[in-house]
């Protein structure tokens, strides 16, 4: 008997060093994306304890929990598993984690709900699948929050963004976002829209108005309550609608400026037609205007570029430039390009 237990704690012994080595040789953003699960009260259970799957169950609807980094996962099932012929025991940040059949994951101040979750240490990326709702709540002092849902949104553990596919709608206070795509930065509050057929956000104000802008790609700083659009760009608010290659959008001042070469703004209701290479579009009072040449540019380009974990910008400037040869009607093309 004592010799039975004497070979059952050296092999436990062997397990435990092995695990040990194993984490050893993983860089510091390796180890960040090892999976612990808790099941505490639940059961554990496996064809193969020395190879896994091991299944995880437990009665209550969140009984099981995993933890990776900054994430935290509920569930009532889930199963640990390792790449074929790999001992369990030898695998972390090579084993991938399922929970399903309902799954609530938490980040900060990001909240997620589907049905089902795939994590994987060797990419450090969760896909929770089916009809995915993300609620963002509201940082301090602040009023609204943000909500998305989509089919598909991938998490990922090196950084604290999102990535959502699928027929993706935001909605943030009085203006609601569709798109195929959408990256979302929680910290910046930062969301990048793209996909075909084109983004598009409406905007509703208290008194009823509605404002239309469509692009190849739009970025809203949720936050800030303010946008940026690229690629073939159109507003439309009322009777006015404004063709060009970028718009900037302040929600507060109810002001959107459009930059083309030339950009075009039609009042059908008034018989109006506006070329210029900068126009300004107030949807508080319903008109355009040419900016001139003269005037600065209000909005920043870079406010809109996702930072790097560090908190520097990790990406060039993406803003369209318009031909430097066609500035005489306003447009100051050096405010526009980036560095």
């Amino acid at each position: 008997m004592r010799k039975n237990q004497r070979y059952v704690i050296a092999i436990s012994i062997l397990i435990v060093l092995s695990v040990s080595v194993v984490a050893q040789e993983q860089s510091p953003e390796a180890q960040d994306r090892i999976i612990t699960i808790y099941w505490s009260g639940g059961t554990q259970k496996s064809p193969d304890l020395r190879y896994g799957p091991i299944e995880f169950n437990h009665e209550q609807p969140e009984g099981i929990v995993g933890t990776v980094d900054n994430i935290t996962i509920f569930s009532q099932n889930a199963r640990l598993a390792a790449p074929d012929k790999t001992l369990i025991a030898e695998s972390q940040g090579k084993r991938t984690a399922t929970f399903y059949l309902g799954v609530r994951l938490i980040r900060g101040r990001l909240e997620a709900v589907g049905p089902r979750l795939e994590y994987s240490e060797k990419t450090g990326s969760g896909v929770l699948s089916g009809d995915a709702h993300i609620l963002i709540k509201p940082l301090q002092g602040e009023d609204e929050k943000i909500t998305i849902s989509t089919t598909l949104v991938e998490f990922d553990v090196d950084t604290d963004r999102s990535f959502s596919s699928g027929g993706v709608e935001l909605i943030n206070g009085n203006q609601t976002a569709n798109s195929q795509e959408l990256l979302f930065a929680d910290e910046q509050g930062l969301g990048h829209l793209t996909g075909i057929p084109q983004p598009k956000i409406h905007r509703f104000a208290e008194n009823g108005d509605e404002l239309l802008i469509i692009a190849d790609e739009i970025r809203i700083l949720t936050n800030l309550k303010l946008l940026h659009a690229i690629g073939t760009v159109t507003v439309v608010e009322g009777s006015i609608t404004t063709h060009g290659k970028e718009v900037f959008f302040d929600d507060s001042l109810q002001i959107a400026e459009v930059i083309g070469d030339p950009a075009v703004a039609v009042d059908e209701a008034n018989g109006l037609r506006l070329e210029a290479d900068r126009i300004r579009q107030d949807i508080q009072f319903d008109f355009v205007e040419q900016i001139l040449a003269t005037d600065p540019n209000m909005f920043d380009p870079k406010l809109f570029l996702f930072w790097e974990k560090s908190g520097g910008i990790n990406e060039e400037a993406y803003s369209i430039p318009v031909n430097p040869d066609e500035s005489q009607t306003g447009n100051q093309v050096e405010e526009n390009t980036g560095d």
